[in-house]
């Protein structure tokens, strides 16, 4: 039988028990909660509300982005994150923000200043893909060049990338080796250079760390085609360039070199249209491949560790690993 003391202490437990619970705060709420309810949020909420508390950075912070692109153009720029579009226009009273059907200006600032201070913030935590284009017509060149100081100002405050894919668009070659510099070589897998200009530093770029850790790169550029050696693509797994004089040494190279790699998968070589004999550079793979006026040409190479299938046409080469050659 329980004693006085005993009764007191089980009667006390209980009314503890049965008062009303006190009302839920926000830092009583898990991160794992607040991140999924901000996931709902329009981009530049989410941005918004990250300065109101520490719970909240931290919940924002933890559902993030995967995808961030940046187009620059003549008199505004895009930012979408995660597939929502959020767009700034300079404004006499400040920047205009627009999402979707909703317009908000931010005063007493500019795009240069709201952009990148977001960009700031954005680009500190892991993202799957950064896309960066510059789409300018030369209506404002002096925009274009104080656009792009700002991102490299932006990018050494972030001191490093985190991203395992980078796509750049309508960039001249300095400009590439200057951005792409601040991307973490390690996790960087995919590099995508699209419609870039003036290739006389492109040997620079084939120098970087990032260039020599990456798996797999997409190099197209508008006018200039750069001269580097081929060799230098020889240690991706997938890639597709531009080659202004490809040769029967290059096939060779290709042969000897790139076929032999245990981590090579697929390349697509353009070249400048019916710049060379396709029979000779068949002959190499093949050297009792029969002479054809055909103008596309595919047939299977086999070598000791795996079979890759050679599909030539006038204007580009295609090579598949496609197995390992079955033994006899």
């Amino acid at each position: 039988m329980e004693t006085a003391e005993e009764v007191d202490f089980l009667n006390s437990e209980f009314k503890k028990l049965c008062k009303e619970p006190a009302a839920l705060t926000l830092s009583d709420l898990p991160n794992e909660l607040i991140s999924q309810v901000m996931k709902n949020l329009d981009p530049q909420n989410r941005l918004t509300l990250r300065k109101v508390s520490r719970k909240l950075k931290d919940g924002i912070d933890m559902c993030g982005f995967k995808s961030i692109t940046l187009n620059g153009f003549d008199d505004y720029v895009k930012l979408v994150l995660d597939g929502k579009c959020l767009e700034y226009t300079d404004m006499y009273e400040g920047c205009l923000v627009k999402h979707k059907n909703t317009l908000k200006l931010i005063r007493d600032t500019t795009i240069l200043q709201l952009v990148y201070r977001n960009l700031v913030t954005l680009l500190k935590y892991k993202i799957n893909t950064f896309n960066l284009s510059y789409w300018f017509f030369n209506n404002n060149p002096t925009f274009r060049d104080t656009e792009l100081s700002k991102l490299i100002e932006t990018l050494k405050k972030v001191e490093i990338v985190k991203a395992r894919k980078l796509r750049l668009n309508r960039l001249s070659t300095k400009e590439i080796t200057a951005v792409l510099q601040f991307f973490e070589p390690q996790l960087l897998e995919t590099i995508q250079i699209e419609h870039a200009g003036k290739a006389d530093q492109f040997n620079e770029i084939v120098q970087l760390q990032q260039w020599r850790s990456a798996n797999t790169v997409t190099v197209r550029f508008l006018h200039d085609k750069p001269t580097v050696p081929l060799e230098n693509y020889f240690h991706f797994n997938v890639f597709q360039t531009f080659v202004v004089d490809f040769s029967v040494d290059d096939a060779i190279k290709i042969r000897d070199i790139l076929l032999k790699s245990p981590n090579f998968i697929f390349c697509h070589l353009d070249f400048p249209p019916y710049s060379l004999n396709l029979n000779d550079i068949a002959r190499v793979f093949c050297p009792g491949q029969d002479a054809t006026d055909e103008e596309n040409i595919s047939f299977i190479y086999k070598s000791n560790d795996f079979n890759f299938k050679i599909c030539m046409n006038p204007c580009s080469m295609k090579v598949v690993k496609l197995s390992k050659p079955t033994k006899p």
